[in-house]
């Protein structure tokens, strides 16, 4: 197929595939409420495929109005939705929240509780779950992961008789055999800036960034773990074997197409983003395959991204709003059309199971990648936190990761001043935690 990224997915890590059919239970649509008559609700997003979903919901129940606003960014919808809950008006009816900034948002109690429309605990993997169900309510429902994976230069391996990284250590060797066999020329692959990247791949290790308890949170961003793993990037970063580009910038698809970047850490939600902006590099003879991240038989993933659908507590159409999250996250075209059309998995498990998920993708990936990311999303640990003040543990992060780059700090540094700093203005908003 001259339109797809060829050999992406192959027969990887069979094991799986006893697994997924382990896994596999018959897809059933839970319960929803019936919308009030005559409902009107406004849906904001940062992705399109909300409209697609919108049109589909209202075939169900033609008097249903949904209005989409789609946002350019998650920050710019994240500012909309922090300044409609300061007014105290102005709240979408649903809106699409990534699972990391849902303390933040229901930090201000605007959120409404969904645990009693549906015994929803076992439809969705359980780490997903926990994200929307961690905060003594449900205050989303999820919709689609951002499971990790490898994506890797297959040719570009066998060209330097390089294997695939089954470790940490694997994974820095392979970047020092790339730099000396290409005197530099060819790096190993690109590090985000964002804390919730970093997060991720502590995740995936067992790590933990906080915990809540009654009494308050506990904030461990200063763990030994954490400190290993900024020292293990750090190293690679100084040594010019990883670069730092911004995430899926015209820099970092340049970098990817041209063969310059032989690996990108890849979340499930961007198979659709790298398969576009790949396919010249394909068109080349540019071969591409998916692997786990190389933990070593430890837990295979972590999650960066994905998304949950919350409804306002002051929505006037609460029934309505309900549904509508409800279908947009487990109703099987809703699933089929966020998979063919954006190229998100679910978070439902049974979801997997569809036809569609499971024949020849409509998108550029000549085989299909819905079973790898199943199990990698099957992998990842159940418990995993974030707090109210994620938005502020964000910035310091970043600005101590640009003085480590400056080298005005080491990278072994960042870990401790990302704790002391992030604790001292977690305080002074008001937030009981140590």
């Amino acid at each position: 197929m001259k339109n797809v990224l060829t050999r992406v997915i192959t027969a990887t890590l069979l094991c799986f595939v006893g697994a997924a059919l382990a896994l596999q239970v018959q897809h059933q649509e839970p319960l929803a409420p019936l919308p009030e008559a005559d409902a009107v609700l406004e849906v904001w997003s940062t992705a399109p495929g909300l409209d697609d979903l919108a049109t589909m919901f209202k075939a169900r129940h033609n008097n249903v109005v949904i209005k989409v606003k789609t946002f350019p960014t998650g920050a710019d919808l994240y500012k909309s939705l922090q300044a409609a809950l300061l007014r105290g008006e102005g709240m979408p009816d649903v809106a699409r929240v990534e699972y990391a900034f849902l303390p933040w948002l229901q930090r201000s109690n605007g959120l409404l509780d969904l645990r009693n429309n549906a015994n929803l605990g076992s439809v969705f993997v359980p780490w997903a779950w926990s994200q929307v169900s961690s905060l003594g309510g449900v205050y989303g429902v999820p919709q689609d992961i951002g499971a990790l994976a490898l994506l890797y230069r297959e040719d570009i391996f066998g060209r330097y008789s390089i294997a695939a990284p089954r470790t940490w250590a694997d994974f820095a060797r392979v970047g020092e055999a790339l730099q000396s066999k290409t005197k530099g020329q060819v790096k190993l692959t690109n590090f985000d800036r964002s804390s919730l990247f970093f997060a991720a791949l502590l995740w995936a290790q067992g790590g933990r960034l906080w915990t809540s308890e009654d009494s308050g949170y506990t904030q461990t961003l200063d763990s030994v773990l954490a400190r290993q793993m900024l020292s293990y990037w750090g190293g690679l970063i100084r040594k010019n074997i990883v670069t730092t580009l911004p995430e899926y910038s015209v820099e970092h698809w340049n970098a990817l197409r041209s063969g310059r970047l032989a690996s990108a850490i890849i979340p499930a939600w961007a198979l659709g983003a790298f398969a576009r902006n790949l396919e010249p590099a394909v068109q080349k003879g540019a071969q591409y395959r998916l692997a786990v991240l190389p933990n070593a038989g430890k837990t295979s993933s972590g999650n960066w991204g994905g998304s949950s659908l919350v409804v306002a507590k002051a929505t006037r159409f609460p029934d309505a709003a309900t549904a509508f999250a409800l279908y947009s996250t487990t109703a099987a075209d809703a699933i089929a059309s966020m998979w063919t059309k954006e190229s998100r998995l679910p978070a439902m498990q049974s979801g997997f199971n569809l036809a569609e998920l499971n024949g020849s993708p409509t998108f550029a990936f000549g085989e299909n990648p819905a079973e790898f990311y199943q199990q990698a999303s099957s992998s990842i640990p159940e418990k995993f936190e974030w707090s109210p003040w994620l938005p502020t543990a964000d910035a310091v992060y970043r600005k101590l990761f640009d003085s480590a780059l400056n080298n005005q700090i080491s990278f072994g540094q960042l870990a401790e001043r990302w704790q002391k700093q992030t604790l001292e203005l977690a305080w002074r908003e008001g937030f009981t935690v140590r």
